[in-house]
Formats: structure tokens, C-alpha cells, sequence
């Protein structure tokens, strides 16, 4: 009886084996699937963990809003550029030779601890700046200045500075265009220097044309050049993106494990840390002595952990860091956060360190009410909006005021300050809207020239301060596949100078869809890292041009074109599009023809509504579009129309509140019913 038993037992374990293997109990299809994250890390939850540290000690009182506020900052966090005692930058203070010459030894990592044989007959050891100008020197730098004498306290010039400067990136990778300037000739005993650098974008002329040599720089225009440099790319020379994560990696878990081990010295973070990132590790240290004996610091690691290389160049990198902290909070119990950041490398001597690591806290993105952002297109002037009454629940509005007018980044303006103090008087942030006209070719020469990025970036920032914008939403559609990842690094540019100038950046991408550049050329993942939003254009599903009658965004197809998206942009990023607008179909047959002749124009909610009054004609529920649909006949043709209205709108905002999305972009201000607005407010912000 007993083998009978056995026998029955190996029996039942080798069926159950088989189920398991071939027949499993459910499947769920791969596009189906929507994993909820673990949550994001709160500012105040990361302080108490001594995971992030609050450092004012970089608020310069003289830079605020001052065009070379980013990269005074940038060299400040690397100890390159110190600041003065009391609080100020001084940015237009004239700068030394000794004081440029120190910073851009400083930048570029060259060794100061060699006894070097070359030197000036005024350049005495004493000097502070001894070693930086004999390292400069016996490195080939100041061949400017071939003399006995260096003269290191008088005031270095533009030229001066830009001969040095060539020096320096000699071997740099060139990809722009020499620019010319009305005082700098043919012959010019520097021009192959000038050339050098501004083909690189290092330095740039003047607004009247000028590149004015004699100049006296600045210590706002060093700083501009010398972060500038450190951008400059050599593929040559340059560390492959796997070392660099592997060593962003290994970073991470030192902090993580000195503090949950109670390092008190905190002696490997330390090592690999420099400027403000050294100074966040050393007053960890000093905090960790006193809170790790009182239990106040839980254990912690990481799991899941997902490290990219957002960019990088022979001496910088920025790693976007992801993944799950998991917390010991006692008795066998573990809670886990999502921690994002962006981590910020400087290359010292072919040695790696970390400067500068900025998180991102669940706070960030966390408001009162979901974003309920409508775009107001605008065609040449600005209309008055005094006389328009506030829409309640409405929080921004994108006006369509810039757009790329020449591949050098030249830019149309239809801004108006009156627009915005409107909006700000009715509780609105205005995010204006930057578009490419959908030129493929314009776009393309303008992607691939620094300089003009550069200098498109640069005007938009200039009239966001002058029309006092809250943000900016780019707009760039029809671009070339092969353009993807310039696109990426433009957007990554704009991103840098949105968050210097206290700017929200937002930018519009259609649905996933293959052999398509209008959908192929944005790396969804990547924008989402180098922005605030992402406006997911959920509409024109059936385009003006489409060969078939339909509908402009059905339910069941802005959905899945959703959930395609949320596998690459989080959730708290993403902005649902609607379309305010629906289109009237016209289907006639031509010459005998076995296939109608299918023509449409785009029409306002209301309409759409008259139309189908005057023609008499009914409505019908369609369950799969999520829509009322009409159609009546006219002068042998055949009229469709899909209608979006309360109900249809109401569908879709549904979509935030299941999917915990950011909020709602709405195309566009005008087309809508004023019911329409109500609807919104109340369906998005149902489940805050």
C-alpha cells in the first residue's frame, strides 16, 4: 500500500509539472501589462536618510537670471570659479591672465605636481599661480605669449583668451561653421585660432558683428568659455558609456553602504567626489557620526537599478540614474522608493570623480490639481484676451508664439506681455510653444550646428524673461529618423537652460507607429529624461488626408496608443492630448469610380453640432470610439461625422485618473464647448 502511495504521490508532482510548463492558468498579452513603480522618494524622507543635503551656500546674489548664470555655476560646483566673501560672483569684472590660465588648468586636469623646467622671469614659485602657468606653459598652451615675461596680473584679452583657448582643443572633434566678424581679416595674425574656437561654438562674437580682440574678457565670459571646452567632444580620447556607468554605479552603492554600514569617515564616497558632490559627502560624515550611533540612519541598497549616459565629452559626463531603494524599517520589513537623478562626472587625470548629483523628489511634480494645459493657436498678432473671462479649472495655457524661422536658429516672435499678465491675473502659466513649421529640412541643418541650437535656445530664454513665461513647450514634428538623437541633444540643451532660468520645459510627441518619421524620429525615453513633460499628441488617428472616413481619436485607440507610451515615459511625466476639434467627412463617388472620393475639413464642437441640426440628421452611440456618429446625405455625397462632446471628452479625461497621469493637453482653445471645461476639471482631478 505504501509504493502504491508513492507511486500515486511522483505521479500527481510530474502532472502537476506538465500543467505548469505547458498550461498555464492565464495569459496576459506583453501590451497589456501595466506594472505600478514603487513610489518616489520624498525631499524630506531623503534628508532624514542623509541621502540628499540642502547647499545654499552656490546662491550668488549677482547671477541670478545673468546670461552665463548656468555655467558660473556649473565651474563653482567643480571649484574651478570661487566666489567672492560677500555672496557675489562679480561675473563682469575684469579677469587676469593668471586667474583664466588657473581656471582652465583647473577645468581640463592638467598636473600641477611636476617640477616643470619651463617658466616666466615673473612667474616666482611664491606666486599662487606658479604651478598653473608652468603647467600651462610646458604643455604648449601659451605659445601667445613667447616672450621672458608672462605678465600674470594684467587683463587678459578676448584674442588672448581665444589663442589659449585653441590651444587647449586642438584635437576636438569640429562639427560647426567659422563665423566671420567685421574686425577680424583674412590675415589676421590670429584668425586660425578665432576660427578654431568659434567653429567649436567656444566663443562667440558680439551682437553688432564684432569679435572685438582686444577686448578685456570677463570673468563671466571665462567661465562661459572654459564650460564650454569641457563640452567639446573627442571621440578619440573620450570613455566608453559602459565604463562610465559601471563607475556611477559603484559610486552610488559606496554611499549607500557607508551609510548603512556607519562609515563614519566616509572614505570612499569622499575619494570619488569633488566640489559641491565633496562637500555633500564630508557633511554626511560630520552628520553621521552623530545620527548611525542613534539609529536614525536604516539600511539600505539598491535594486533594480537602470544607469544611462545622458551625454558626455572627454572631460564631462551626466549619468540619469534609476532604480529602487530598498529600506530596512525594522522586524524583517522593507519598504522600497523610486530614486531618480541625474549624476554629474568630471575626468581629473583619466580619473573619474562625481561634482555635482541632483535628485528628484516625488514633490517635484506633485500640485494641487493635475496639469490642464489647453494650446491657443496664434496666427500673427496676438489677440486682446482682457475681455475674456477666467475657465475655471484651466491652469495653462500654451500659446504658439515662436517658430523656427532659418536653419541658423533664427526665431519668429508673436509674443505679447499683455497676453501673459492676462493669463497670470486668471491663475494661468503660460508655457509658450516653440514650433519647426514642420520643416524636416530646416530642422535637420539646425540639429546637427551647435551653434545654432545655441543660438535658438538663447532667443527663446530671452523672451520668456521679456514675456515672463513660466515654461516652454517645443513642438518639433516631421523631423528626419536620422535626426533622433540630435533632436534628443537639442531638447537636452534647452532642458540645461529651462531649469538655470527657473522654466518648465514640456515638449509634444505623436503616438508609437512604425515606418512613420512622424513618429520614429523622438526617443520618447530619452525626452522624458530631459524634460518636465511630455505631451502625448493622441489625435488625428484619421488626419485630414486620411483615405478613409473616421474617427479623429477614437477611445479604444488613444488608449492603447497610451499604454504604448507609458513603457516609455513614467506616468508622472505624461500629459494626455484631446482633441477639441472633429472632423466632417465627405465621401463621393467620381467618374464611375468603385471607391469614393474622401475629402474632410476640421470643425468646432459646436459646429459639428449645427451641422447635423440643419441636416437633419440622428445620432448614434459607437461603444468602440467612445463617440456619438452621424451621417446624412447631400447632393450625392455622403457626410460622416464622429463627434467629440461631453460625454466623448469625459471618456477620455478618464484616461489620467486610471493611468495616475500628469494631467491634459487640449487642441485647441476655441474649438471646445464651454461645458467642455467643467467636464475636464472635475474627471482629472476626481482621484487626487
Amino acid at each position: 500500500m505504501k509504493k502504491r502511495v508513492e507511486r500515486y504521490f511522483i505521479l500527481f508532482l510530474a502532472l502537476l509539472f506538465i500543467v505548469n510548463t505547458f498550461l498555464p492558468m492565464s495569459t496576459v498579452a506583453e501590451e497589456d501589462i501595466y506594472t505600478e513603480a514603487a513610489p518616489s522618494l520624498d525631499k524630506q524622507s531623503a534628508e532624514n536618510e542623509l541621502l540628499y543635503i540642502e547647499d545654499n551656500s552656490y546662491n550668488f546674489k549677482d547671477i541670478t537670471n545673468y546670461w552665463a548664470e548656468n555655467e558660473i555655476l556649473e565651474l563653482s560646483y567643480m571649484d574651478i570659479i570661487k566666489g567672492y566673501d560677500d555672496g557675489t560672483m562679480k561675473p563682469d569684472r575684469t579677469i587676469s591672465r593668471e586667474e583664466f590660465v588657473a581656471m582652465l588648468v583647473r577645468a581640463i586636469g592638467l598636473s600641477t605636481d611636476n617640477e616643470f623646467k619651463q617658466n616666466y622671469s615673473d612667474v616666482m614659485a611664491k606666486n599662487w599661480s606658479h604651478k598653473y602657468i608652468t603647467a600651462a606653459k610646458e604643455n604648449g598652451l601659451l605659445s601667445v605669449f613667447a616672450g621672458y615675461y608672462f605678465y600674470p596680473y594684467r587683463e587678459i584679452t578676448r584674442e588672448e583668451m581665444a589663442v589659449i583657448t585653441a590651444k587647449a582643443v586642438q584635437n576636438a572633434d569640429s562639427t560647426g561653421e567659422k563665423l566671420s566678424f567685421k574686425d577680424i581679416s583674412q590675415y589676421y595674425r590670429y584668425k586660425e585660432s578665432i576660427d578654431k574656437v568659434t567653429a567649436l561654438g567656444i566663443i562667440t562674437g558680439l551682437p553688432d558683428g564684432s569679435f572685438n580682440p582686444k577686448g578685456k574678457a570677463t570673468r563671466a565670459q571665462a567661465a562661459a568659455v572654459i564650460k564650454r571646452v569641457l563640452g567639446t567632444r573627442e571621440a578619440s580620447k573620450e570613455t566608453e558609456a559602459a565604463a562610465l556607468t559601471a563607475f556611477t554605479v559603484d559610486y552610488e552603492k559606496s554611499v549607500l553602504s557607508s551609510l548603512s554600514e556607519g562609515d563614519l569617515d566616509f572614505n570612499v564616497p569622499i575619494s570619488l567626489s569633488i566640489g559641491k558632490e565633496g562637500r555633500l559627502n564630508t557633511e554626511r560624515s560630520e552628520q553621521l557620526n552623530t545620527q548611525y550611533s542613534k539609529g536614525l540612519i536604516s539600511r539600505t541598497h539598491m535594486e533594480n537599478a537602470s544607469f544611462e549616459v545622458l551625454c558626455k565629452s572627454r572631460y564631462l559626463a551626466e549619468i540619469y540614474a534609476a532604480y529602487e531603494l530598498v529600506m530596512d524599517t525594522g522586524s524583517y520589513a522593507y519598504s522600497r522608493y523610486t530614486i531618480k537623478k541625474t549624476i554629474y562626472l568630471k575626468n581629473i587625470g583619466d580619473n573619474w570623480v562625481v561634482y555635482n548629483s541632483v535628485p528628484e523628489f516625488s514633490d517635484d511634480f506633485t500640485a494641487a490639481d493635475k496639469v490642464n494645459l489647453t494650446w491657443h493657436q496664434i496666427w500673427n498678432n496676438t489677440p486682446d484676451m482682457s475681455a475674456v473671462k477666467k475657465v475655471a479649472g484651466l491652469n495653462v495655457v500654451s500659446p504658439t508664439w515662436f517658430s523656427l524661422a532659418s536653419e541658423n536658429g533664427d526665431l519668429e516672435d508673436r509674443g505679447s506681455i499683455s497676453y501673459s499678465s492676462w493669463a497670470h491675473k486668471n491663475g494661468y502659466m503660460v508655457w509658450a510653444l516653440l514650433d519647426n513649421k514642420f520643416d524636416a529640412v530646416k530642422s535637420n541643418k539646425l540639429l546637427n550646428n551647435a551653434n545654432s541650437r545655441a543660438k535658438l535656445i538663447s532667443s527663446v530664454i530671452s523672451f520668456a524673461k521679456k514675456y515672463k513665461l513660466d515654461g516652454i513647450n517645443i513642438d518639433f514634428e516631421n523631423l528626419y529618423i536620422k535626426d533622433k538623437d540630435a533632436y534628443t541633444q537639442f531638447v537636452r540643451e534647452f532642458y540645461k537652460q529651462t531649469k538655470a532660468n527657473g522654466l518648465i520645459l514640456s515638449v509634444d510627441v505623436t503616438i508609437i507607429a512604425v515606418n512613420s518619421n512622424w513618429s520614429e524620429s523622438y526617443d520618447r525615453a530619452a525626452l522624458s529624461k530631459v524634460s518636465d513633460y511630455v505631451a502625448l499628441m493622441t489625435y488625428d488617428q484619421h488626419w485630414g488626408g486620411s483615405p478613409v472616413s473616421g474617427s479623429v481619436a477614437q477611445l479604444t485607440w488613444v488608449e492603447q496608443s497610451l499604454k504604448q507610451v507609458l513603457k516609455e515615459v513614467p506616468k508622472e511625466k505624461l500629459l494626455l492630448g484631446v482633441p477639441f476639434y472633429t472632423r466632417l467627412w465627405k465621401e463621393e463617388y467620381a467618374n464611375g469610380s468603385s471607391k469614393p472620393v474622401v475629402t474632410s475639413k476640421a470643425i468646432s464642437m459646436e459646429e459639428a453640432e449645427r451641422t447635423i441640426a440643419e441636416n437633419k440628421a440622428s445620432k448614434t452611440w459607437d461603444a468602440e470610439s467612445g463617440q456619438y456618429y452621424a451621417t446624412y446625405k447631400k447632393n450625392n455625397a455622403t457626410y460622416k461625422i464622429w463627434l467629440e462632446d461631453e460625454r466623448s471628452i469625459k471618456l477620455k479625461a478618464d484616461l489620467v485618473g486610471k493611468y495616475r497621469l500628469a494631467g491634459i493637453a487640449s487642441w485647441k482653445y476655441g474649438l471646445e464647448k464651454s461645458t467642455i471645461w467643467d467636464v475636464i476639471a472635475k474627471t482629472i482631478n476626481s482621484n487626487i
